[in-house]
């Protein structure tokens, strides 16, 4: 199927994946990826602003979760949760067969870092683990995977609570100028804290404190459901438009306010996120088709396909692989990031292609009604 094709078949089909959207998630992936480099190895670019972007870049955890609410949403749309124990049953089972396959096997391969502790730490962070509570406990952070995995324990509290926030939402529909400064203003919540007391410690991991982000793409989701078409030429100016404000605004705020965590980036990068979630979601509607195509090539496809797997399997790669053995070999940073680049998206591949994608199919067909 030719990109025409592809862009054809998807504006007749509703239903479909919106393919440009899971070329920006492996967007979003990667700019974490670079950040972590950044922070774990020194890596550089040279270029002085592009480097203080990717300093910053875990501002697209953000993307993360609003990304995550726009989503589920639109999968969503149109399946009644509240009364139909079959479909929030179906729910769950999907959910679960998405994000667990690949995470399990990644707590046994990292299992060996649990030898040094008590047993009594063990059997806590085997629950927190499992159950996918770790990021509600701070002081859980420093142990196992914890640090590096700590959003999949963020969405998956998304997951578990989105068939009743939806069902919630959909009574307050009419309302979806006041629902979204609710949202925003909730999503601002950690950045006010740290301005009043100069302290954020765990509030900004805390699933709690990101739920305003997801609620931003849920109701961004709402909004392109309910609303008519939006069509114009002009779709690849305005993104790039905005992706250049998206960088100034990180690039001079963070030069201005050096000691900013990444939320307090929020009041800025949530609002020029949700739009460029939407007008990509909008792609698939309009005639724009030479920008779609450029989003929905079929190596794009593919990286967003394993966007999920890239992100999981850095942790294996920048501390295992990266720390442990690379870092001592490879002497030049522009090489060594390169490697890591390189050896993450194989591995990646890897786990997609024997894991993630299979196991999602057997779980699927055993158990979704």
């Amino acid at each position: 199927m030719n990109l025409n094709q592809a862009y054809i078949k998807q504006k007749k089909s509703p239903s479909l994946e919106i393919i440009p959207l899971t070329t920006f998630r492996f967007v979003t992936a990667f700019i974490v990826f670079l950040f972590h480099v950044h922070i774990h190895f020194n890596w550089r670019t040279g270029i002085k602003y592009i480097d203080r972007f990717i300093w910053d870049g875990a501002i697209f955890m953000s993307a993360f979760f609003v990304l995550s609410g726009f989503i589920l949403t639109y999968t969503y749309y149109h399946t009644e949760f509240v009364g139909n124990a079959t479909n929030l049953k179906n729910y769950y089972i999907k959910r679960f067969a998405r994000i667990y396959p690949v995470y399990i096997v990644l707590l046994l391969l990292t299992s060996y870092q649990l030898l040094d502790l008590h047993a009594s730490q063990i059997v806590c962070l085997i629950v927190a683990n499992v159950f996918l509570v770790e990021a509600f406990f701070y002081i859980l952070f420093p142990h196992w995977v914890n640090g590096g995995m700590w959003s999949l324990s963020v969405e998956a509290f998304f997951y578990s609570i989105f068939p009743f926030l939806k069902y919630l939402l959909n009574f307050l529909c009419e309302h979806k100028i006041k629902l979204f400064i609710i949202a925003y203003l909730l999503a601002m919540f950690p950045s006010m804290i740290r301005i009043a007391f100069d302290e954020t410690k765990d509030i900004h991991v805390n699933p709690i404190f990101r739920l305003g982000e997801f609620c931003l793409g849920l109701l961004t989701c709402m909004v392109y459901k309910t609303c008519k078409n939006y069509s114009t030429k002009y779709h690849f100016v305005i993104l790039s438009a905005l992706c250049l404000l998206l960088f100034v605004s990180v690039v001079v705020l963070g030069k201005i306010i050096d000691d900013w965590f990444f939320t307090g980036f929020n009041f800025i990068v949530l609002p020029i996120l949700c739009y460029v979630i939407y007008l990509l979601a909008q792609l698939s509607k309009d005639n724009n088709k030479y920008t779609y195509a450029l989003l929905a090539n079929p190596v794009c496809q593919y990286l967003g396909k394993i966007s999920y797997s890239f992100y999981m399997t850095q942790f294996l790669v920048l501390s295992l692989f990266g720390k442990e053995v690379l870092a001592d070999l490879i002497h030049n940073k522009h090489v060594l990031m390169l490697t890591l680049l390189t050896l993450n998206l194989l591995l990646a591949s890897i786990f997609y292609e024997l894991l993630e994608k299979r196991m999602r199919r057997k779980i699927v067909r055993r158990f979704v009604q």
